[in-house]
């Protein structure tokens, strides 16, 4: 398994000791962290080996919970066969679809035990942003791009997602 994303891993360093150790050894996304358990998406990078000319193993992507006392790892599943990335907070899982050039992508809402609650289809090349307690914000596919709308999250598991522009002075 060769490629440049295997030379990244996810590291816990101890700074009165300098003592490390590996927390994951895959290149793990989308991390969030308690004090005993470290969740994140491991998403099968084979898909990249012909563009990139890489050799990575293929791997069932999905959602994993490592425990950090014991270093056992616990797959959670997919709940969407196309999640490609995701985002978590104290609430939700944000997941979304791989887009290519722009293109449209779905925008999961997952609880945090792994079940579907919602989701939303992103329109022209829009992406999730940020979360905070209270709302999630968009933007252009451009990392540069401004905030351009937001979601209120009460609106999550309703079934009625509306976007709502962001008004920019300037």
């Amino acid at each position: 398994m060769t490629g440049w994303l295997n030379d990244k891993k996810l590291v816990e360093l101890d700074a009165l000791t300098g003592e490390q150790r590996v927390l994951s050894p895959e290149s793990a996304g989308g991390l969030y962290a308690t004090d005993t358990t470290l969740y994140y998406f491991e998403n099968d990078l084979s898909i990249w080996n012909e563009a990139w000319g890489t050799t990575y193993e293929k791997t069932t992507p999905g959602f994993r919970e490592l425990d950090l006392e014991t270093g056992a790892v616990k797959d959670c599943g997919l709940p969407a066969a196309d999640i490609f990335r995701a985002k978590y907070d104290e609430d939700f899982i944000y997941a979304q679809s791989y887009n290519e050039d722009g293109a449209d992508r779905t925008l999961y809402f997952i609880s945090r035990d792994y079940k579907l609650v919602d989701q939303m289809e992103l329109k022209s090349g829009v992406e999730l942003a940020a979360v905070t307690s209270d709302r999630i914000f968009f933007r252009g596919s451009s990392v540069a791009a401004p905030i351009s709308c937001y979601l209120d999250k009460t609106q999550i598991g309703s079934g009625e997602l509306t976007l709502v522009p962001v008004e920019t002075i300037g």
